[in-house]
Parts: C-alpha cells; structure tokens; sequence
C-alpha cells in the first residue's frame, strides 16, 4: 500500500488477495488510512482472485473503475526489432538534471487527462521514481527532437514461497508526442528496454497497457503473452 498527498495514482493497495484471502475487515483498515489522509479508498485485485474477493470490495462501496492487461515474455531469445527511420534512443544519465526534468515533464504531461493540469505531486513522484536505483529511463529522439520517453525496472521477486528469485523487467511510462506517433517509436522503445533487460542479467519481462491501445499491438508483436489481468477498484469520490 502506498500515499502520497494530492497523487491519486500513487495511492492504493495493489497485489491484495495473492497470497492470503482479502477479508472485510482488511479492506475497512486499507480504505480507513486512505480515507483518514484524504485520499479515495483504491483496491488492485487481479482476474484470478476469485468470487468472493470481488464480493467484499463490492460490500465496501468499491466499484470496478480501471482494466489493464499484464503481459510477459521470456528473455532467452530476443529478436532483433524492426528499425525505426531517423530514431535514436538514449539511456537517461541520472546525473543529467536537464535530462531528467525534460523525461519526467514530457512524461506527466504525456499521461495527464485533456483538460487536466498535472500537480506539483506528479512531478515530484514521477522524478523520485525515475531516480531510484532499480529504475533505468530512456529518452527517443526524432529528427533531432525529443520524441517519445519511458522507463523500466530491475528486480528480483521469488514466483512462490522457498523458490529462488527471478531476476524481472518491469516496462512502464512510455509516452510519444503525438507528431512522432505512427512510426514505430513505441516499438523501437519496448524493444531497447528488452535489451536492457538481458543486458543487466534478467529472464523475464513485463509490461501492462489498458486493453486495444498501442502498448498491447506491439507488445504482442514483440513476443509477449497475456499473463493475467489487472483490476482497479474505488470507492466513490464522495464517500
């Protein structure tokens, strides 16, 4: 579970109902500390939960509100990607501090709503999570223009209790302007971040996209499989 003050996206209880079942009693603690700093209660269960785990959020007020799709692939074997004409990517030097505002700015504002302006908040948590060590950023450029931006990152997670870890990709954040869309940026991105990957020694990679955008095209294109699906709850704004 996570907050942070004024950034609803960064708020919530994620992975619940994994490894133990979720209980009423659960979710009231969970929606009580989100609720006492402000914040909407937000529950991520996954499509394999079971019934019941949707009847206690469905008892607590909490509707189904996001669906995204995770997907993953092995690392054994990579393909080489199709080229993206007149498109370089760079690995994002942390110590460059123009490089870093101009990858967490292009990226908050690529995922902020029409109409909606992004908070201090979003700035602040969207650097913070691009400076940590497990965390890489890349940054494509275009015709000599800043084109697209994205990151990922490195981890090591045991898939079941006395089972040694796997050393895992996490893709995430990937924006391109919309002058640089259709051609093959996005792509040209998941497939670096997959270089990334192997390079730093890992055998898995994953990445999740809402259902029928671009992400999930070319995540397929580039040999992942649906591996199960992501569920948002919350509870009414007003509650």
């Amino acid at each position: 579970m996570a907050f942070k003050e004024g950034v609803d996206w960064l708020s919530g209880a994620i992975g619940c109902g994994l490894d133990r079942s979720i209980t009423d009693a659960g979710v009231d603690r969970i929606a009580h500390f989100l609720r006492s700093r402000g914040a909407t209660p937000s529950i991520d269960l996954t499509d394999l939960a079971g019934e019941e785990a949707f009847n206690v959020l469905s008892r607590a007020g909490l509707a189904l509100k996001q669906v995204e799709r995770v997907f993953a692939r092995d690392l054994g074997a990579l393909e080489e990607p199709e080229a993206a004409p007149g498109v370089r990517i760079e690995l994002l030097d942390v110590d460059d501090h123009d490089a870093v505002r101009a990858l967490v700015r292009h990226r908050v504002e690529g995922f902020t709503k029409p109409g909606e302006a992004p908070s201090d908040g979003d700035f602040e948590a969207a650097e913070s999570s691009q400076r940590h060590p497990r965390s890489r950023g890349f940054i494509a450029y275009a015709d000599g223009e800043l084109a697209g931006t994205c990151g990922m990152e490195i981890m090591e997670l045991a898939p079941a209790q006395g089972e040694p870890p796997v050393r895992l990709a996490s893709l995430w954040g990937a924006v391109v302007g919309e002058p640089f869309r259709r051609r093959g940026i996005q792509a040209a991105l998941i497939a670096r971040r997959l270089q990334q990957g192997i390079e730093e020694g890992c055998s898995v990679a994953v990445i999740e996209c809402e259902p029928g955008i671009a992400t999930e095209r070319n995540a397929m294109r580039l040999g992942f499989s649906l591996a199960y699906t992501r569920l948002g709850f919350k509870a009414p704004v007003s509650a």
